[in-house]
C-alpha cells in the first residue's frame, strides 16, 4: 500500500468517527423553529383542529373533539396549545402535535382565554368573572366586581395586567390581584387590544354603540383620535381587533366581511382600500408580520395576506374555518 495512502487512513477514519457522533446526537432533535408561524384554525362542523403549514397551507395536525372554540393560544416556547371551548365550558390544553393532554372545567360561560408568555399563566372571561389560572391550570385569582366583560387582552410586558370592557359602560386596567390602575368611559365597549412590543402599555377599543375605535393610555387619557381630528370609524360593527408588534398596526374585521389596517395613529394604513371576504370567523398575525391568516367562514377557506393587503395564498375546502392561533416563536 502506497505510503501516502497509508498516512490518511487514520485520519480518515477520525473523520468518519466524528461525523457519525455528531449525526447521531443531533439526529433526534427538533429544530424548535420548524413549525414556526404555522397557525391552528377549529372548524365548527367537523369539530376539528386543524394545523395549516404556512409554507403551503397542508393540514399537518388535526384534533377532533371540539365543539364551539373560541380562543386559540400557542406557547412561543414549546409550541403547546391552549384552547377555549365555550360549549364545553372548558379550557383544553394540547402539545405541539395536538394531542389532547388535559381538560380544565369549572367555568359557566367562558367566552375569551389569554395568555400571557411572560409567565405561563392564562386568564379567561367567564360571564362576570375573570379568572387567573397557572400553566398547570389551577386557579389563582377570581376577580369580580367589573359587570359582565365583554372582551379581555392581556399586557404581558407590564407585570400581566389585564385591559377589559365592561358592560357597565367602561375599560379597565387592572393587577392579576384585582386592583384598578384605570378607567374609560365608553358607551358599550365591545373590543380590546392591548399593544405589544411598542414598549407603550396603551389599548385599542371599540364601542358597540357607533363602531367608532379609540387608543387610551395607561391613565385612561384618550390618545386617538385626538379632539378635533374626527372619528375613527370603518364600519358600525366591527367584530374582531388583531395587534401587529412588529409594526405597531391594528387590523379591524367587521360583520360586512371587511378588514382594516390602522396604522399607529388609528388612520387606514390602505388609504382606501380593505380586505373584503364572505365572513370573518378568525384572524391571527405572525409577529414578524410576514402575513396575516384569516378565516373566512362564509367561503369555507382560510386566506394568508400580507401587509400591503395583498393574498398570498388560500386554502380551501375548510368547512366553516373559525377562531385562530399561531405559533409565534419572538415575543
Amino acid at each position: 500500500m502506497p505510503k501516502a495512502i497509508k498516512n490518511t487512513i487514520p485520519i480518515l477514519l477520525i473523520m468518519i468517527i466524528l461525523f457519525c457522533v455528531l449525526t447521531s446526537c443531533t439526529g433526534d432533535i427538533e429544530n424548535e423553529y420548524d413549525d414556526a408561524y404555522d397557525c391552528w384554525v377549529f372548524s365548527k362542523p367537523t369539530g376539528e383542529l386543524l394545523k395549516l403549514d404556512n409554507q403551503d397551507m397542508t393540514i399537518i395536525e388535526r384534533t377532533k373533539g371540539f365543539e364551539n372554540v373560541v380562543s386559540i393560544a400557542v406557547d412561543p416556547d414549546d409550541s403547546c396549545v391552549l384552547v377555549l371551548d365555550r360549549t364545553k365550558k372548558a379550557v383544553i390544553f394540547l402539545d405541539s402535535h395536538g394531542s389532547i393532554t388535559k381538560h380544565i372545567y369549572g367555568f359557566e360561560d367562558p367566552t375569551k382565554l389569554v395568555y400571557n408568555p411572560s409567565n405561563k399563566t392564562f386568564w379567561v372571561a367567564d360571564k362576570n368573572r375573570l379568572i387567573h389560572l397557572s400553566q398547570d391550570g389551577d386557579i389563582e385569582n377570581i376577580i369580580t366586581g367589573f359587570g359582565e366583560i365583554k372582551d379581555i387582552d392581556c399586557a404581558y410586558n407590564f407585570g400581566g395586567r389585564i385591559w377589559l370592557a365592561s358592560s357597565d359602560g367602561y375599560v379597565a386596567l387592572i393587577d392579576p390581584d384585582g386592583d384598578e390602575n384605570c378607567r374609560f368611559e365608553l358607551e358599550e365597549p365591545i373590543l380590546v387590544e392591548a399593544e405589544k412590543g411598542s414598549g407603550l402599555n396603551w389599548c385599542w377599543v371599540a364601542s358597540g354603540k357607533d363602531g367608532n375605535i379609540f387608543c387610551i393610555d395607561e391613565n385612561g387619557e384618550q390618545k386617538y383620535p385626538m379632539e378635533g381630528e374626527g372619528d375613527r370609524n370603518y364600519g358600525e360593527n366591527p367584530i374582531i381587533f388583531e395587534y401587529s408588534p412588529s409594526d405597531s398596526t391594528l387590523w379591524v374585521g367587521y360583520d360586512n366581511g371587511r378588514i382594516y389596517r390602522l396604522d399607529a395613529v388609528g388612520l387606514n394604513s390602505w388609504g382606501d382600500d380593505y380586505i373584503n371576504v364572505g365572513e370573518i370567523g378568525g384572524l391571527a398575525i405572525d409577529n414578524s408580520l410576514r402575513f396575516a391568516w384569516v378565516a373566512d367562514s362564509g367561503s369555507n377557506k382560510i386566506l394568508q395576506i400580507d401587509s400591503s393587503g395583498a393574498i398570498i395564498q388560500t386554502k380551501k375546502g375548510i368547512a366553516s374555518p373559525g377562531a385562530c392561533g399561531v405559533v409565534n416563536k419572538i415575543f
